[in-house]
């Protein structure tokens, strides 16, 4: 699993955190970080096909021809954020959040443990394909 954005930040956030102590320090941190979070500017590059670029909350790559690159379909204790993600399947999954308010990071975020986000109206795209090669550049 590849990620880049506001769950990397979060994760940064958490991890530089005293209290409260282990796993807990994550929902603190997610909850203190939308007020600094600004989208990055990304530019992604699959084989075989174009250039994206595009300003996003949040990218993330799982999967892949070899399954010791982010095999299953979470990270991070359970968050689902390739939701159709397939171990097995030889694809690359793709998933693009695009730029979105702070009340909306807010609501969704929690909605990936369950891999409901996938149905939310907001800027988001996914990619499935057979790359040797996928470059996110920040």
């Amino acid at each position: 699993m590849l990620c880049s954005g506001f769950d990397s930040r979060v994760n940064d956030r958490g991890n530089r955190m005293r209290l409260p102590a282990g796993r807990f320090k994550y929902d603190p941190a997610m909850v203190a970080e939308p007020a600094a979070f600004r989208p990055f500017p990304y530019r992604i590059t699959l084989d075989g096909g174009g250039v994206i670029e595009t300003e996003a909350t949040l990218v993330a790559v799982q999967g892949g021809p070899r399954t010791e690159f982010g095999g299953g379909s979470s990270y991070g204790g359970g968050m689902r954020i390739c939701a159709d993600a397939v171990p097995d399947d030889g694809l690359f999954d793709v998933t693009v959040v695009g730029d979105c308010s702070r009340a909306t990071l807010l609501k969704v975020f929690p909605q990936v443990y369950k891999g409901t986000r996938l149905g939310h109206p907001r800027p988001c795209a996914s990619w499935y394909d057979r790359p040797t090669t996928v470059r996110v550049l920040v």
